[in-house]
C-alpha cells in the first residue's frame, strides 16, 4: 500500500488518508468493500510494520493538515501544502487557530533581550527588585508557511521578568549611545502570553 499525495495538494486531500494510517495498528485489520456488496474485496490484519508512516507520527500529520485547512477556511487565504511544512510550521497554525478564535497563547524561555531608548525605562528597571510584568502592542502579527502570509492584525504580548542580567552595563551603554540592549530572565511559567487586540491590560 502506497500513498503518493497529487501535485500542489490542498491540506484537505491528505487528511482522510493520514488517519487511516493513524488506525493501522498490528491486531486490527484492513476491509475493503466495493460499492454496496455485502462481503469485502479484501480483509487482511495490520502487520507489525506496515512500510508506511508510523501509526503516532500520521495522526499528528493528519492533525496538522487537517488545522491548516481550518485555518484557511477562517481566513479566506488558500493554498497547497508549502513546500518543506513542518510540524513546528503547525504548533504555528494552532496558535493562529487559538488567537483567531480568541484565545490566548503562552509560550517558555530562559533569556530574550529588548533595545530601550527612553531613559525612563532603565530607570523604572533599576527601581523594580521583584518580578516585572510589560506589556507590548504591535500594529500587526502574521504568520508565514513557505511565502504564504496570513496577518491576523494587531496583538497585545505581555511578558513576565524575573529580573535583569546587565542593568549597569546597560546604563552605561544608554550614557554612550542614547540607546540599550537589557538582557532579562523570564519568568519560568506563562513568560510570554499574545492575543490579538490592541487594547492594553490593565
Amino acid at each position: 500500500m502506497t500513498f503518493v499525495p497529487p501535485y500542489l495538494a490542498m491540506p484537505s486531500v491528505c487528511v482522510p488518508a493520514l488517519r487511516l494510517m493513524a488506525q493501522m495498528l498490528p491486531g486490527r485489520s484492513m476491509e475493503l468493500t466495493m460499492g454496496d456488496r455485502d462481503r469485502p474485496e479484501l480483509s487482511e490484519p495490520i502487520p507489525d510494520s506496515v512500510g508506511l508512516m508510523p501509526p503516532e507520527e500520521a495522526r499528528r500529520w493528519a492533525d496538522a493538515f487537517d488545522d491548516l485547512a481550518r485555518l484557511q477556511s477562517i481566513t479566506g487565504h488558500f493554498f497547497p501544502i508549502p513546500d518543506g511544512f513542518t510540524l513546528r510550521d503547525a504548533r504555528d497554525v494552532k496558535d493562529a487557530l487559538t488567537l483567531l478564535n480568541g484565545g490566548r497563547t503562552r509560550s517558555h524561555g530562559a533569556t530574550a533581550s529588548l533595545v530601550v531608548v527612553r531613559c525612563e525605562a532603565l530607570d523604572r528597571f533599576s527601581d523594580t527588585s521583584g518580578p516585572l510584568r510589560m506589556a507590548a502592542v504591535y500594529e500587526g502579527i502574521a504568520y508565514d508557511f513557505g511565502g504564504n502570509r496570513i496577518d491576523l492584525g494587531p496583538m497585545v504580548e505581555e511578558i513576565r521578568v524575573e529580573r535583569f542580567l546587565n542593568l549597569p552595563q546597560a546604563l552605561r551603554q544608554f550614557d554612550a549611545e542614547g540607546e540599550a540592549t537589557v538582557q532579562i530572565q523570564l519568568a519560568q511559567e506563562d513568560s510570554v502570553v499574545r492575543c490579538l487586540g490592541s487594547k492594553l491590560p490593565t
